[in-house]
């Protein structure tokens, strides 16, 4: 190995890394010496690692806690001798905490630090303590702590001490959108939201908004039935709890960075089409949220349930669907369905290592729905050839999906960023497609961005443009495949680009009167891939980044087989051209 200075200082510091995890407090790297021998010529050197005879004898112990003192109400200047005075502090589990306002329980403070008097001091059970307690659902503005020896000629003991600092627990918001979608949806939303970050006393995150939203397809279609416009009313109710609620899930103190969460949400969405008519989403929710380590982050729901019901349906309307034939989106007029699923996903978020030019992320998950309702399905009255619970049909499916995302840096101002997202439901039982709202869609300016969202496939189906088509949700399928791949280049400190190719479609599972053969999974599922490319620009401002791309298809799956390939058409003097082939994403945040 080449002899290098930047070397051996670095290995200092793991070195003293190492021995503050194993209870040496006071130990610093300049503590540690690097001898280097250079007599033994032909370009050799004998390299020794030793400890300074200096070193003292408080920096050459192992130090043990003796105790564990928190201050929750702290303000932002520490006094020294702040908390010599400890009659009002009280003691649990090992821990005196001084809570002169009586807003916490004292558990969260057992559960949040590691430490225990008698137990080996770790700089690694310290930085995960401190981790947990300012990520307690963001209750407290400074987390500061000291260590303080205790004063004997022999001691190796440390008393430590945790000042917190307090932020308002409840605080009342008001937010206004204005959005602008690729698929030409232009529109507004408003929403107030009340939060409360302490609402038991025990760091519970309670959050309650309301919002209301419109949005209208300017240059869309115009039929006697009306225009295309959504009205939106959604409730939200949830409570983040910062543990677990049922006794057999436990968490180390030790490995897991993060307190683990209880997650339990009420929601409640109307959404009315064009007035022509209305779908409601009743959604109730309880789940788990947990780190394994710094690189595995855990999420189990293990019960979700959620009525989606279709009213209002106006009688022009639904005459016009069923003259059209589709009669698989008749079926979801007239029919409710009551979604009870559980699921699981892990995310893989490995640290970036200093000088590590690459980076691999992975997200994948699992959702299965109907084994429960099944059990239930006896309740109430049955219709025939269903499984309904009180008359409300069932759906039944399984669902997995995986995320894959890989970068490398190819110079400090250029980086490859790559993404692949594999999806497969399996419908069964009840179900002839996947529920509405757990669909497959394409293109948009977070997906193909060529495209117009939800205007790709299924499969190399083409789409009528009706209102029909545009008003059921139509164009999203089963299956899922998408590949992007983007050049990052950065200009400088604020302005960066990029050059992209986008690629992938949705397949149903089965052939249905909506897509017929188009839309079904084959083995010439390669021949309907839809794909796009485009150059990008991006304004980074760190906490915002604002982003346009501008996107011409390549290929276009829906044309027939000799002539989806359409670059060759490429045309920007052509007026017809440009408004047919170029899409502009606006966007904030970068797409994967």
């Amino acid at each position: 190995v080449p002899y290098r200075f930047e070397l051996i200082s670095g290995e200092r510091t793991r070195i003293d890394n190492i021995l503050k995890r194993r209870g040496f407090y006071y130990f610093q790297p300049d503590y540690i010496i690097a001898k280097v021998d250079s007599s033994k010529g032909n370009h050799k050197v004998d390299l020794s690692i030793e400890i300074k005879p200096t070193t003292s004898q408080i920096a050459r112990k192992i130090y043990y806690v003796r105790d564990v003192h928190v201050k929750s109400d702290y303000g932002e200047i520490i006094v020294a001798d702040s908390m010599k005075n400890k009659s009002s502090e009280v003691e649990f589990n090992g821990i005196k905490i001084e809570d002169k306002t009586g807003s916490y329980r004292p558990s969260i403070f057992s559960q949040a630090i590691g430490f225990r008097r008698g137990v080996r001091y770790s700089s690694a059970v310290q930085d995960i303590s401190l981790s947990r307690l300012i990520n307690l659902n963001n209750n407290f503005k400074f987390v500061r702590n000291t260590f303080q020896l205790v004063p004997r000629s022999d001691s190796a003991l440390l008393d430590i001490y945790y000042y917190l600092t307090p932020l308002k627990a409840k605080s009342l918001g008001l937010e206004l959108l204005a959005t602008t979608k690729s698929n030409n949806f232009t529109g507004t939303s408003v929403s107030v939201s009340w939060n409360n970050k302490n609402m038991f006393g025990g760091a519970e995150l309670l959050k309650i908004s309301a919002g209301v939203g419109f949005d209208y397809q300017v240059g869309g279609i115009s039929t006697a039935l009306g225009a295309v416009s959504n009205k939106t009313l959604k409730l939200v109710a949830s409570v983040t709890i910062p543990r677990f609620v049922v006794p057999f899930f436990k968490t180390n103190p030790i490995t897991n960075q993060a307190l683990p969460k209880t997650n339990i949400g009420l929601e409640y969405e109307l959404n009315n089409r064009s007035g022509l008519y209305d779908i409601t989403s009743t959604k109730a929710s309880m789940g788990y949220v947990w780190k394994q380590n710094n690189f595995y982050e855990h999420s189990f729901t293990p019960i979700s349930i959620n009525l989606v019901k279709v009213s209002n349906v106006s009688e022009e309307f639904a005459d016009n669907i069923i003259r059209t034939g589709n009669f698989v989106a008749y079926e979801q007029l007239r029919q409710n369905t009551l979604i009870m699923s559980s699921s699981y996903t892990v995310n893989y978020t490995p640290s970036n290592r200093r000088n590590d030019r690459s980076l691999f992320l992975f997200t994948g998950g699992v959702e299965v729905a109907g084994n429960l309702a099944s059990l239930l399905s006896k309740i109430g009255k049955q219709e025939v050839g269903a499984q309904t619970i009180f008359g409300v049909s069932i759906a039944q499916y399984a669902r997995f999906d995986a995320e894959f995302k890989y970068s490398f840096s190819l110079t400090k101002s250029m980086k490859l960023a790559n993404r692949l997202i594999l999806g497969y439901g399996l419908p069964y039982g009840n179900s002839f497609m996947l529920p509405l709202t757990k669909q497959y869609t394409s293109g948009g300016n977070n997906s193909i961005r060529a495209f117009a969202a939800r205007s790709i496939g299924p499969g190399s189906f083409l789409s009528d443009n009706t209102i029909n088509s545009q008003l059921l949700g139509t164009q999203a399928g089963d299956i899922k495949l998408e590949l992007n791949t983007e050049l990052r280049l950065k200009f400088n400190k604020y302005i960066n680009g990029a050059f992209f190719i986008d690629a992938g479609n949705v397949w149903t599972q089965q052939y249905t009167d909506t897509y017929k053969e188009a839309g079904v999974f084959g083995s010439d599922f390669y021949k309907q891939v839809a794909i796009g490319t485009g150059i990008g620009l991006r304004l980074d401002f760190s906490v915002l980044v604002l982003r346009f791309d501008l996107a011409t298809p390549v290929r276009k799956p829906y044309l027939p087989e000799g002539d989806r390939w359409v670059l060759k058409n490429f045309n920007l003097k052509d007026s017809g051209w440009r408004s047919e082939n170029l899409i502009l994403n606006i966007a904030v945040g970068y797409p994967f």
